[in-house]
């Protein structure tokens, strides 16, 4: 399973990073390259943390198709890590000043986009992953909330649209709401990661989870830095 330790606190950093990038009295105070470079470096404690969650999901001898939890988890963990990597390009872009509405669309939104959907999709599949060997509710808990976060981190990529005519954002409240929020579904979803089970947390009744099931940790994702 890896350092689920390691992994939650990573995950932790990243989360908070995109909370406070987000956070309404620091993006309105500070100058607007100092936002853009905190989500930058939020994104690459998040590929550090799918990293290690990615080798860690990995089951050899399960088909690459297989309904097997084990490559449900995989699965989950692979889309969220290659999400990452557009997202790192996408905060990383927003840093450069200067670029028009074209570029703009093209250099920070494309790849926000890209990276909202694939973390919807890996957040359906750990969702499915837990739910199909009946974990315990620790871990149907951090899938949950890992899918609301990604779901928020969606209604943020559609607020962040740049409107080709204006160079304006679709719907600016939607774009730092959903980022905020989605943060914070992270980052409860990684400190409860990080957190060593209590012994009343106690799977349901059912067949105990196969070993090689790693829990799913919080999907990155991110947003284009508020505009004001």
């Amino acid at each position: 399973m890896g350092n689920p330790v390691r992994m939650g606190v990573l995950f932790a950093i990243g989360s908070f990073c995109f909370m406070l990038g987000a956070f309404a009295p620091y993006y309105e105070h500070l100058d607007v390259t100092v936002v853009a470079v905190t989500f930058f470096v939020g994104s690459i404690f998040f590929t550090s943390a799918a990293t290690l969650q990615e080798r860690a999901s990995r089951a050899p001898g399960v088909a690459m198709w297989s309904r097997d939890p084990a490559r449900l988890g995989w699965w989950s963990a692979s889309t969220q890590w290659i999400g990452t990597f557009a997202f790192n390009l996408s905060t990383f872009w927003a840093i450069v000043q200067g670029l028009d509405a074209s570029q703009e669309r093209r250099l920070v939104w494309s790849p926000d986009a890209i990276g909202s959907v694939l973390f919807l999709v890996s957040g359906v599949a750990g969702v499915a992953a837990v739910y199909v060997v009946h974990a315990a509710r620790r871990d149907r808990g951090m899938a949950n909330l890992n899918l609301l976060g990604s779901v928020f981190f969606g209604i943020s990529a559609v607020g962040a649209y740049v409107i080709p005519d204006t160079g304006e954002l679709y719907n600016l409240r939607w774009a730092n709401s959903g980022t905020f929020l989605g943060g914070v579904c992270f980052f409860a979803a990684s400190i409860w990661l990080a957190r060593p089970p209590a012994a009343t947390l106690s799977p349901e009744p059912g067949p105990d989870p196969d070993p090689g099931t790693a829990s799913s940790g919080p999907p990155a994702a991110g947003a284009p830095a508020p505009r004001s």
